[in-house]
């Protein structure tokens, strides 16, 4: 059988992209580097991993951690297109946004959306989308950034969106993962 993993944490796009062609669930990993390193050393048979989007091009950590190391072969690609979109706790209205926690690529992908409707929002990386959201949605989490963080549909239907959260849509691009 076929083991396959992932950039992770589970629901970050490049989950998504993975449930496209395997549906066990995969092995996710908290970084590229470490994805790609897993295949190296026979952990998992191959591993999916973001490494071109449609407004910045291509990943570099992706495209760096492949150069670094033994050679492995890009053997498929999916295409998915991406959604992006504001969440904040309950009561929160998107003028109360001081701050957005978010995937550095996703921060450039909603530039222009998030300069004309929150200016004054202090933007701030985090591992992914998927973990901004879960981090954002919990009540007792330690985080100085409490308030928003874009996150894709698949976390639409977690705890951030079970807490009666609101959500601003911002609009779709696309995502290569190979």
């Amino acid at each position: 059988m076929r083991v396959l993993g992932y950039f992770g944490p589970a629901g970050t796009f490049t989950h998504q992209a993975l449930l496209t062609i395997d549906d066990s669930g995969g092995v996710p990993f908290a970084s590229v580097g470490e994805a790609l390193d897993a295949v190296r050393q026979g952990h998992v048979d191959g591993v999916v991993v973001p490494i071109e989007n449609s407004v910045e091009g291509g990943v570099s950590a992706t495209l760096d951690k492949l150069v670094d190391g033994d050679p492995l072969v890009v053997t498929a690609e999916v295409v998915i297109p991406v959604e992006f979109g504001i969440y904040v706790r309950p009561g929160t209205t998107l003028d109360d946004v001081a701050s957005v926690l978010t995937h550095g690529h996703a921060a450039a992908q909603c530039r222009d959306w998030l300069a004309t409707m929150i200016p004054d929002a202090q933007v701030t990386e985090a591992g992914s989308t998927a973990g901004a959201a879960k981090e954002v949605a919990d009540p007792a989490s330690r985080s100085r950034i409490r308030r928003p963080a874009t996150t894709p549909p698949s976390a639409r239907g977690s705890r951030a969106g079970s807490t009666g959260s609101r959500s601003w849509p911002i609009p779709s691009r696309t995502i290569r993962v190979r």
